[in-house]
């Protein structure tokens, strides 16, 4: 059996690379590959019990104690512990983990460095902090992987890496009229009406703000239409208070995190993502693999679209283009042969889980 620790930060269901990552653990401990974790903190919503009913175990940080030091010391106790020979360390940048790196490198454990955004950060200086963090795992990598194009040259400049494309079960994601009848009927949405839904962390990067300007529009355009956000995070007073200047309280669901995101897509219309940066988001793939017609920020990676969908620019002037593209593109429906396309874009973690098995066995020194 092949024990591979992964270094994802945190265990957080809204966190990306986490759905990324138990997607695949999913499927690929059928094959005789075991993942732990090693990450900073442990939250109320993770994926905790799932990853030690799969036989993984969890070692953690206190939250706030990610020291330099701090993770340097856990990682070499980690590894001087007998009981724990890893053939992989899987560094999903960028966290403070990224400091220990060489300690496995050194004692000949393969290390692989994965990559899955287009930006460092949100900000300037974070994105020249993040830099400078990073340097090292061009010393200390054995492998760079990236979910997209865009995210590999961002990270590893002129190096070469594999591009492993995000990959999903779909079958969960598929469409359900039952669950859209019922889910609009919770969420108090007329059949008339067009929900746009939104999947995130309630955040900065990922630009929320902007979907209440379209809806804005579509609404003074006299068209019955109303916004379902799910996701949690720092910026969740912030959207309820712009909702409120907007006048848009009525017209705005934010229903924080849900262990059921899968459910809530039946329920959409159009899928909006107008996310400021992105590597190449799941709730992209996950929207798609249910039918629903997407929109996105012209920032993400095109290899996210599955079929049809659309980018578009962020920027104000964009706004009415925004709320014309969601109209036409609910007037087109769902995609009938929604399955047939994520699987023939290679993003079915049944068949993507091969790459990752390929790359634990034949890592090796750049």
């Amino acid at each position: 059996m092949l024990h591979i620790l992964q270094l994802p930060g945190t265990l957080s269901r809204s966190n990306g690379r986490m759905t990324v990552i138990m997607n695949v653990y999913r499927e690929i401990i059928k094959k005789d590959i075991q993942f732990d974790f090693l990450v900073t903190e442990v939250a109320e919503n993770d994926y905790s019990e799932e990853i030690r009913e799969l036989g993984g175990k969890i070692f953690s940080l206190p939250s706030g104690k990610d020291t330099l030091f701090a993770v340097r010391r856990k990682m070499r106790e980690l590894l001087s512990d007998s009981s724990y020979r890893y053939d992989v360390i899987h560094y999903h940048a960028i966290s403070s983990w990224g400091f220990a790196i060489d300690i496995p490198y050194r004692e000949k454990i393969n290390v692989i460095t994965h990559s899955h955004a287009t930006k460092l950060s949100d900000t300037l200086p974070k994105s020249l902090r993040n830099r400078i963090f990073s340097l090292n795992i061009f010393l200390y990598s054995n492998q760079f992987i990236a979910c997209s194009n865009e995210a590999g040259k961002k990270l590893f400049i002129r190096s070469k890496f594999i591009y492993l494309p995000n990959a999903i079960n779909p079958a969960p994601f598929l469409y359900d009229q039952e669950k859209r009848v019922s889910y609009r009927k919770m969420l108090n949405i007329r059949d008339d009406e067009l929900l746009i839904g939104s999947v995130g962390r309630l955040a900065k990067q990922k630009n929320q703000q902007f979907l209440f300007k379209i809806l804005d529009y579509l609404i003074k355009k006299g068209i019955p239409a109303k916004l379902l956000i799910i996701g949690d995070g720092i910026d969740r007073q912030k959207l309820i208070d712009r909702a409120s200047q907007f006048k848009l309280t009525d017209y705005v669901s934010l229903i924080g995190s849900v262990c059921n995101p899968s459910d809530y897509y039946s329920a959409m219309d159009i899928f909006a993502l107008p996310s400021l940066f992105e590597g190449l988001p799941m709730v992209g793939i996950e929207s798609q693999a249910n039918g629903l017609p997407a929109v996105f920020s012209s920032t993400i990676s095109k290899q996210v679209n599955i079929y049809n969908a659309s980018f578009i620019g962020i920027e104000e002037e964009n706004i009415k283009k925004w709320g014309e593209t969601i109209l036409s593109s609910y007037r087109q429906g769902r995609d009938k042969l929604a399955l047939d396309h994520i699987r023939n874009s290679g993003f079915d973690s049944a068949f993507n889980v091969q790459k990752w098995i390929k790359i634990y066995d034949e890592c090796d020194i750049l």
